[in-house]
């Protein structure tokens, strides 16, 4: 389960779980979710070991207002035919 002070995991496991079985999600989130540990890693592994993950975007700093933050874009989908994930870097 993901934890109950940050809401990211909630919202991909939310997500993926509304899914059809071929359908794909693009999640706009905070790169901190592919770093921090604890049962977030163990939800980032499940999404890799069950090949959901399709791409990784990574977006530049200050595209959203308000925030100077860089932005990711995880792309889920389910019943991938290839196991492999893209990752994109379109930060500069």
């Amino acid at each position: 389960l993901a934890p109950k002070s940050k809401a990211d995991f909630a919202f991909i496991m939310h997500s993926l779980n509304h899914l059809s079985n071929k359908g794909r999600a693009a999640i706009v989130c905070f790169p901190g979710i592919f770093y921090r540990g604890g049962a977030e890693k163990t939800i980032r592994q499940y999404l890799v070991d069950n090949n959901f993950v399709e791409a990784v975007i990574a977006l530049p700093d200050n595209l959203f207002f308000g925030t100077p933050i860089a932005t990711t874009i995880l792309v889920l989908a389910k019943n991938k035919l290839e196991n492999k994930t893209l990752f994109i870097d379109a930060s500069k």
